[in-house]
């Protein structure tokens, strides 16, 4: 079944990177609303939260977000893709090297806890 006037022209489906572009938000909001389903059984089944709880605890991440992205579309809009690509490029970068760093040592070991006991 075909309209005489689509929405989007099915011919649009034919530039790769416009294609690929969906399909990879697509996955990424699958994802993340997979994550947002596992988060909610585990604050209500194994932490114990009622669902009003549950969902309360998820009200700064939903603001957060709102503000962010509306900060992002007009940081985009004024300076671009591209600069943006960069700066957050290296801000992974730093990320990943805080990241791999092996944890501070608060001093004691098992053994000590052990020996103090």
């Amino acid at each position: 079944m075909r309209a005489l006037a689509p929405l989007v022209r099915p011919g649009i489906f034919r530039l790769r990177t416009l294609t690929v572009g969906n399909l990879v938000s697509q996955l990424c909001a699958g994802a993340f609303v997979s994550l947002l389903f596992v988060l909610t059984l585990s604050m209500q089944q194994v932490l114990g939260y009622a669902a009003i709880s549950t969902g309360l605890a998820f009200l700064p991440l939903a603001l957060m977000i709102m503000h962010v992205s509306n900060l992002v579309s007009r940081i985009v809009a004024r300076v671009g893709v591209k600069l943006l690509r960069g700066i957050f490029s290296v801000r992974r970068r730093d990320g990943d090297q805080y990241s791999r760093q092996p944890p501070r040592s608060s001093g004691t070991t098992r053994r000590s806890r052990e020996k103090a006991l």
